[in-house]
């Protein structure tokens, strides 16, 4: 956890929550490197098998926001509220 010092004022991060159900645990899709092995079978159809996952590249936050896995709906970051623990 990161902090930051504005003139001798320690701000810790709020965590955010979703504005309609309160939940706290969101998902978003990751752009991630995929390492592994094509084949061919005997149909003529190729498979992907991976084997070992490289370094993030992106991920899907600014197009498609969070989504609330409490009730299944998506939000921009900036429609979270803060929690107050």
């Amino acid at each position: 956890m990161s902090t930051e010092t504005t003139a001798g004022t320690s701000q810790q991060p709020k965590e955010l929550a979703c504005p309609d159900c309160g939940g706290r645990k969101f998902s978003w899709i990751l752009e991630i490197v995929q390492f592994g092995s094509v084949s061919k079978d005997g149909a003529g159809n190729i498979h992907e098998e991976g084997y070992e996952l490289g370094e993030v590249v992106g991920d899907d936050i600014d197009s498609s926001g969070l989504f609330c896995t409490g009730c299944d709906t998506e939000f921009d970051r900036e429609d979270l509220v803060e929690v107050d623990d």
